[in-house]
This record gives structure tokens, sequence and C-alpha cells, in this order.
């Protein structure tokens, strides 16, 4: 199965989607979405319009397994209602719930119909985008039977990559 791949937003999340990539292969093909500022050097902030249209010719008529990081998670959950078909796992890491606004928060809504065996949410115990605590607060209002496992890290870097590909296997 296909393995889509959306880092944060820093330029610096690209080797982050390079070890994940890297790690699942050969089991998985693997599709990295680079961001558009990533390229042009202006970061100006993701254009979701863009970015959704990269998501979508990666997963074409695909049924795919999703990682997402931080911003990534956002992208995917404003895809989610006209993708959920095609997606068969998802691994959220780092859900910057700090860092949304109330309409961003809204986009996760769709996730209350989204299976929650087939969701692997990982927050750092002090992640500064968001507390392990803010995220289960949040996510389970959508849906109480959402976990998010907790990691002993304080940072934003989520190298969980043996997991993320037993949780896909």
């Amino acid at each position: 199965m296909k393995v889509i791949v959306l880092p944060g937003n820093s330029l610096k999340n690209r080797d982050w989607a390079i070890q994940v990539a890297d790690f699942l292969k050969p089991e998985f093909e693997t599709k990295i979405i680079e961001w558009e500022h990533w390229k042009t050097g202006v970061e100006a902030g993701l254009d979701p319009k863009v970015e959704i249209s990269k998501v979508s010719a990666a997963v074409g008529n695909d049924r795919v397994h999703i990682i997402a990081k931080s911003i990534g998670t956002w992208i995917i959950a404003q895809m989610l209602p006209d993708f959920k078909d095609k997606i068969d796992k998802m691994v959220f890491v780092g859900v910057p719930v700090s860092d949304l606004s109330g309409s961003d928060k809204e986009s996760y809504q769709v996730m209350a119909d989204f299976p929650a065996d087939k969701l692997l949410i990982i927050q750092n115990e002090h992640d500064n985008h968001g507390s392990p605590d803010q995220v289960s607060q949040f996510l389970s209002g959508i849906n109480p039977q959402i976990k998010v496992e907790v990691r002993p890290r304080s940072d934003h870097d989520y190298p969980y990559l043996e997991e993320f590909k037993n949780f896909l296997e």
C-alpha cells in the first residue's frame, strides 16, 4: 500500500519526511508532499488549496495510508471528507493544537467518522505546539474513542519510525 507523508511546515521537516519514507521502503511505496514554500523560499504560510491538490494527485485512485506531522495533520483533516474512503490508516504526530485558530480546529471535526482503531496519534510530553492533555481533550471532544499516545520528549521531533511501520502493517 502507498504511504503519503505530510511533514510539518518548517524546511527542517524535509529531513524527517525523508527518514520516514526511507524507513518504510521497500515494504511500502512512499510519497512525500513537499510544501510549496520549501521550493519558493517564501514562507508566507501554506495555501491549503495548493497543498490539497498535491495530496490529491499523490493519492490518485489508490487506497493509502497517511503519516502526517504538525500542520500536515490540518491539511489531511481538510481533505478527509472527500478522501476518507481512500484512506486506510492514519498516523498523526505533533498535532499543533496550540497553533490552530477556531476555524482551523473545526476542520478536524470530520475525524468523528474516521474509525479510531485506524488512527495512531502520538504527542510528545512537552511539545511546544500542544501538550498531550490539550490534544487529548481536543480530539476526544470530536470522538471519545480517539486516544493519544504520549512520548517522553521535550520537543516537536517525532522519530518513532518503528511504531509507524508496525501500525501500518
